[in-house]
């Protein structure tokens, strides 16, 4: 993960917002040091973890589909997509690293 992909997802997660409230504005700072930690460590993972999977998704039809989505699959937006279980474990210490718990 380099530092470009790190500004792209915080660049994401910001542009989500029209007025971010306090509660948004932490998690931003949450999510943004994860991913330092992540890329921190990222010599030690077997493959690059990918995600948040939300930063890879968009909607067509936002409007339509954006509270059925949520619904179904919500959790998993903020989840990693990792290579192995040696990588789960890794991602672990980096989510402890960032106090993201």
């Amino acid at each position: 993960m380099t530092r470009s992909s790190v500004r792209s997802v915080h660049a994401f997660v910001i542009s989500d917002y029209i007025k971010p409230t306090r509660s948004q504005l932490l998690e931003e700072l949450r999510v943004t040091n994860l991913l330092q930690a992540i890329e921190r460590h990222h010599h030690r993972f077997k493959g690059p973890p990918i995600g948040l999977i939300g930063a890879h998704v968009s909607l067509v039809r936002g409007d339509t589909w954006a509270v059925a989505i949520e619904s179904a699959i919500g959790k998993l937006l903020n989840a990693f997509i990792l290579t192995d279980h040696r990588d789960s474990i890794l991602l672990r210490g980096c989510v402890r690293e960032a106090g993201y718990n």
